[in-house]
């Protein structure tokens, strides 16, 4: 179940530096300039991108609260609660190693790949 209402997400403006058009609800970070966002990278995450911008194009990166997220859960089984890092490509997995940072809390199970599930938003968080 998505999340339904009026609950607000921390979300920031940035530029696209790549192509996000098939990138929506991916971990990104930051990219060669200060206000630019590229896919993340294993483990690399500060946001999760909201919408598809191409190139150039504003991304809307959720920064901090309730957000959608693109999953792996055919990478390990994601329960409620799960912290969540994003792996080689930008998508979201469920973290394993202790004391790491994260990118999001989800906020729904999967167990497919390319799930589209409710999560909470908080990059940099210790878990």
């Amino acid at each position: 179940m998505a999340l339904d209402g009026s609950y607000q997400c921390i979300s920031l403006p940035f530029e696209s530096e790549g192509d996000l058009s098939a990138k929506q609800y991916y971990g990104v970070k930051g990219g060669t300039a200060a206000h630019q966002v590229v896919i993340a990278t294993a483990g690399a995450c500060r946001g999760i991108v909201q919408n598809d911008p191409s190139t150039g194009e504003v991304a809307d990166v959720a920064l901090l609260g309730p957000c959608k997220a693109l999953v792996d859960g055919n990478a390990g089984a994601i329960a409620f609660g799960d912290p969540l890092t994003t792996d080689a490509n930008g998508k979201l997995v469920k973290d394993t190693t202790d004391n790491k940072q994260i990118c999001a809390i989800a906020l729904e199970a999967s167990t497919a790949a390319n799930d589209i599930i409710s999560a909470f938003a908080l990059p940099g968080l210790r878990y």
